[in-house]
């Protein structure tokens, strides 16, 4: 039996404008790469990682990866995938199992070093990452409010000095 580490990488594409946003943006792109690791003693003879991310909506993206042979403790880093986040609410990746081009088992850990579980026995997919993606308007809507609050206190700071200033000439 094989012992391989899986981690997943994310990093939104997504901007505003001209301005990056780290926010995952619905309609807009972001990347995703996986690290796998040979913690194991013997040698990985390479093999096919299969993933799945499930939107709310129900859309399903499938990728599929060739994992090279690994020596024990090698990493080997999938090539970079651009995708699009596809509706409102959490991502999440799945994980089918790791298939090894020998056919034995593959047995899967996490970044801290726990093995994965399925969620039921019966499954045969292990969830290993999540990203929360929101529509533009809720980043707008939250840079507008900044703005609002801040022009509220920019008039109150003013009628202040103004009302000030009118309470001081009658003061001499």
């Amino acid at each position: 039996m094989y012992k391989i580490r899986l981690a997943t990488r994310s990093k939104s594409k997504a901007k505003i404008g001209p301005f990056p946003k780290e926010d995952y943006i619905v309609g807009q792109r972001y990347q995703v790469w996986y690290e796998v690791e040979n913690i194991g003693k013997t040698s990985f003879p390479g093999g096919v990682l299969r993933v799945q991310i499930s939107w709310p909506n129900g859309q399903i993206v499938g990728q599929s990866f060739v994992i090279k042979p690994l020596a024990p403790a090698e990493l080997h880093r999938t090539k970079i995938r651009v995708t699009d986040a596809l509706a409102r609410g959490f991502a999440l990746f799945f994980a089918l199992p790791i298939v090894a081009n020998d056919k034995k088992k593959v047995e899967v850990y996490s970044s801290p070093g726990k093995p994965l579980r399925p969620p039921h026995p019966k499954a045969d997919i292990y969830h290993i990452h999540s990203i929360y993606a929101k529509p533009k308007e809720e980043i707008t809507g939250y840079w507008a409010m900044w703005i609002s609050a801040f022009s509220l206190l920019l008039f109150v700071i003013i009628n202040l000095i103004q009302f000030f200033t009118w309470l001081a000439q009658f003061a001499d």
